[in-house]
């Protein structure tokens, strides 16, 4: 069976963890990759062996493809997973998958006869996975309340970047970052959110907005309800210097299981504590690699069950039916700008 011919778009996060991830897995081929900067592109096509490159993902879709892989702004990505869709080409995107919920929507519909998947890797990782086993055993009893702090820093936040990462008109902010992937990671742990409520701050971007830019959210207080009667709250943002971390503290009628990652490495190095009335357990730890990109295993995981879709034509998840509901989640966010906020009901 001849492997599958794969391109990628994109040069930071498509260059960094796709490329390589995907050039990990068996029977697959990274046949080209784009980007926009000419000299960049072939630098990096010739340090991972990339026979073809193409400076737009225009023109990456007009070679012959079995699926592509997409890591552009906001905008680009829905219409890129637009017209790959419409060529019959498999996409697995990164999230953000759109600039709102209605085009989240129709790509979902666009891509409703061809493979999809987006992006939400966290849910790849051995702590979330066992995180929700511990949840879904009831050993401390029935569920009650979820807290979840996530504050780090960003390169942007950092070194004062202004960017489409910073800018709200371009869909930038905390909300996609993070937040798309804490949606994701409640639905999917505690089920449908039937009730939200967010109170977003814009002050640390507003300090490095040039003249005439809208800064986008980066901090964000999320209090929500699910169907199943379990709240959580939660609390993320990227302009922390030398924040705690990212940690989920799920109270139960028996004590409480917690997970937490307080490394730089924000995708390895997750611990999970099991504590009761009568003890309390190290469950899992995981030690980020020096010189290892915590990001790429979990990447790799999810590419590799892509790939086996595209072989077999079966759905898999996350797709782009969970990439649109993530966006309306993030949208309801979006629209609560502001000191005030405002509570939402879901359904």
């Amino acid at each position: 069976m001849p492997p599958l011919r794969f391109g990628v778009a994109g040069l930071e996060f498509g260059a960094a963890v796709h490329l390589p991830a995907l050039l990990s897995l068996p029977d697959v081929e990274v046949a080209a990759i784009a980007g926009r900067r000419p000299d960049a592109v072939r630098a990096v096509a010739a340090r991972f062996g990339v026979a073809t490159v193409a400076d737009s993902w225009q023109a990456l879709l007009e070679h012959e493809l079995d699926a592509v892989t997409f890591a552009l702004p906001p905008e680009a990505n829905e219409l890129a997973c637009a017209a790959a869709a419409a060529k019959g080409i498999a996409v697995l995107s990164e999230k953000p998958l759109a600039r709102s919920a209605e085009a989240a929507r129709r790509l979902q519909s666009l891509a409703s006869g061809i493979p999809n998947a987006v992006d939400f890797q966290f849910a790849e990782l051995e702590g979330f996975r066992r995180l929700s086993d511990r949840l879904g055993s009831k050993e401390l009893g029935a569920l009650r309340h979820v807290q979840i702090t996530w504050l780090v820093e960003s390169y942007a936040q950092r070194h004062a970047a202004w960017s489409w990462k910073t800018d709200r008109r371009r869909g930038g902010g905390v909300t996609g970052a993070l937040g798309s992937h804490l949606f994701y990671l409640l639905e999917w742990l505690l089920g449908e959110i039937v009730e939200l409520r967010a109170r977003t701050s814009s002050a640390a971007t507003a300090q490095f907005t040039p003249d005439g830019g809208e800064p986008a959210e980066d901090r964000v207080d999320l209090w929500a309800t699910h169907a199943s009667g379990v709240t959580s709250t939660a609390t993320y943002g990227n302009a922390a210097p030398a924040g705690p971390g990212h940690r989920w503290e799920c109270i139960c009628e028996q004590g409480t299981i917690t997970l937490q990652n307080t490394t730089t490495d924000y995708m390895a190095g997750f611990e999970l504590f099991v504590h009761s009335r009568a003890n309390r357990r190290v469950d899992f730890k995981d030690s980020p690699m020096p010189g290892v990109d915590g990001r790429l295993a979990p990447f790799r995981a999810l590419a590799q069950r892509f790939a086996t879709t595209v072989r077999t034509g079966a759905r898999m998840h996350p797709d782009f039916a969970d990439g649109a509901r993530v966006q309306e989640l993030m949208e309801q966010v979006s629209d609560s700008i502001g000191d005030a906020g405002g509570t939402v009901h879901i359904r």
